[in-house]
């Protein structure tokens, strides 16, 4: 049996080394500690490829749409078609990890850090959406991050009246994020993008979080019984 380390199964998987420590912490990946440093069976490894997310990620406003209809929106600013073959995706009730895959692509985030006094006057800078852990009706709770949703037009004006600058993502306690090719939100955001904000930070409580976010948006739009049009 050969064994290699967390790192190579990233590399091996197309996966953060963040992402492989939480698939070993909830379980999906068996893994042992030697010397400190977790360690996994290569076989193991191999078979959970087998499962890895499919197809080309979509584009922003595809992304969004399919995130709006989940949610229970409309997604009007989609043809008929698109809108059509997003239900029927959803209807196949796709884990969170191929949806994520699907939705990589819907925003550009920006990762900034700024004096602490900063930090709620960026939540409440008109235009915000509240993102992630920022965002009600999940229990992530950070007090040195916040995160919200803004306006392409809108951000540029909002990091330079904060003094935000731009830093790697380990030392940031600010995250815009901008949605690309559409705004999505008439209110706050929906349980599904909190699922996937939550989704995207890759620790074991986060993704724990963003799945059961994830099956109650999908149980509520898309039961497992449906078979008729919505």
């Amino acid at each position: 049996m050969i064994e290699i380390s967390a790192s190579e199964a990233a590399e091996r998987l197309g996966v953060s080394r963040q992402r492989v420590l939480a698939l070993i912490h909830d379980g999906a990946l068996p893994a042992r500690l030697i010397g400190g440093r977790w360690v996994v069976l290569s076989a193991d490894v191999d078979e959970l490829g087998q499962d890895r997310p499919s197809g080309r990620p979509m584009a922003g406003r595809v992304a969004w749409g399919l995130l709006d209809l989940l949610d229970g929106g409309r997604a009007p600013w989609l043809t008929a078609p698109e809108r059509s073959r997003l239900r029927a995706r959803l209807r196949e009730r796709p884990s969170i990890a191929q949806i994520g895959h699907w939705a990589r692509r819907r925003n550009e985030v920006l990762w900034l850090r700024g004096h602490p006094s900063a930090l709620p006057r960026l939540l409440a800078f008109e235009g915000a959406v509240p993102a992630g852990a920022s965002a009600p009706g999940q229990d992530i709770v950070d007090p040195g991050q916040v995160e919200v949703y803004l306006r392409k037009d809108v951000a540029a004006g909002a990091i330079r009246k904060l003094a935000l600058r731009p830093v790697p993502r380990r030392e940031a306690n600010a995250v815009v994020k901008v949605p690309r090719e559409v705004w999505p939100f008439d209110d706050g955001p929906g349980r599904a993008a909190v699922a996937l904000d939550l989704w995207d930070a890759s620790d074991e409580r986060s993704c724990r979080t963003a799945r059961r976010l994830y099956s109650s948006a999908l149980d509520a739009r898309f039961p497992a019984h449906e078979e008729g049009e919505l």
